[in-house]
This record gives C-alpha cells, structure tokens and sequence, in this order.
C-alpha cells in the first residue's frame, strides 16, 4: 500500500505542484486538497489563511500522512502551528530555493503578505545583491479564473526593466504556471528559479528517500 501524500493549496498552483510530485515521487498516493473557492481569504492575511486551511484539513486528521502545503504564506508562517493541530500528519512547506544572487538585479514575485513575514525578510536578507519584489496578488486570480494575464504581467514588470533582472525567484505557487511565459519575456540568459526541486530534495532527504534527494545542479 503507497504512503498517502496530501498537498494543499488554494488554487492552480497546488494542481501544478502535484503534477509535478507524482511525476517524480510515483511510489506515493498523492491526495490534492485545493481550495479553490476562498482565494481572497488567502491572500488577506496569514491567520485566515491557516483558519481556512485547518478546516479543509479536518477530514484527513487522524490519517497517518505526509501533507506537503504549496501555498508559500502558509508555508512561511503556520507548519509547526499546523503540526502541533494535528499531531498525527507530517507537514512540509514549500522552498523558496537558494539561487546565487550577489551582484545581481533580482526579481521575486509573490504576494503582499508573503514579502511581510519575518520568514521571508531573513529570507531576502540571506540572498544578497539587489532584490526587488513585485506583488502579484492580481495574477492569481487571474490564473485562477482562467483569465488571459499576459497584458497585465508585461504591464507589470515594465517599471522593473530599467535593473536588467538576471535572476527571478517564484514566491506564489500560482505564479508555476508563468514560466514558460516569462522565460519567453527574459530569454535564456535571466534564471527563473521556483521550489519545487527543493522542496522535492528537502522531503526526500526528511523521508531517507534515496535519489531524488541529490540536489540538481
């Protein structure tokens, strides 16, 4: 019988993420828990997001499993008040990743409240270099909607063109469904860094899964 893995999120970003997981990791039973109809609780604030989520979680409380949260607030401010409500499921958030930043003009597109939490300031501290956020609150709901967002993302990166950004860091796990559109934008010479492999890397390394542990150069 596969261990049962639950990966949470409040929208597209957590159907990606799992895509992804049950590509790479098939010796789990992957459960999606997406709460898809409360985005703006989400995005207001950490406590009710966590409110939101602890009630989505209660059916799975006395389940003997691994619950990855992609959303990265949640995963910034709630997993040791998420474990310790419900002692039974391991929690894991989602990384942020590590990139080589010093020196450069670096772009990390995320929420309002993700870029106020003491977890992300020690985070941006840690990068170095030149780092500039760009709230994309609008471009999740968006994605969510199924909304066309290429206007509104040009629009919305132009003020940022005059740093010649090398590097862009993806802080919204809605925002994994971008890429291939930004990379159109910047090219292969500006890296595009998002969590997933990290976060893969950090749970095997936890779980003693060997192999897809090793981090990826």
């Amino acid at each position: 019988m596969l261990r049962k893995v639950i990966i949470f999120d409040n929208g597209y970003g957590g159907e990606l993420f799992a895509d992804y997981f049950e590509k790479e990791l098939p010796i789990f039973d992957v459960v999606r828990v997406i709460d898809w109809s409360n985005l703006e609780n989400y995005y207001k604030n950490a406590r009710s997001a966590r409110e939101r989520m602890i009630e989505k979680l209660r059916p799975y409380a006395n389940y003997p499993a691994i619950v990855i949260v992609s959303n990265i607030l949640l995963s910034l401010t709630s997993i040791k008040y998420l474990s310790q409500t419900f002692p039974k499921l391991q929690f894991f958030g989602f990384s942020l990743g590590t990139p080589k930043t010093k020196g450069r003009h670096t772009l990390v597109l995320g929420t309002k409240e993700t870029f106020k939490t003491i977890k992300y300031i020690r985070y941006r501290y840690s990068l170095g270099g030149h780092i500039h956020e760009v709230p994309c609150d609008e471009w999740a709901k968006l994605i969510d909607g199924g909304e066309y967002y290429e206007n509104r993302i040009c629009a919305d990166l132009i003020p940022y063109d005059k740093y010649h950004p090398k590097t862009i860091i993806i802080a919204c796990s809605h925002l994994l469904e971008v890429i291939p559109f930004l990379r159109r934008i910047y090219g292969p010479l500006v890296s595009i860094v998002d969590g997933r492999a990290e976060t893969l890397r950090k749970i095997c390394l936890e779980l003693g899964i060997r192999g897809a542990a090793k981090k990826k150069k």
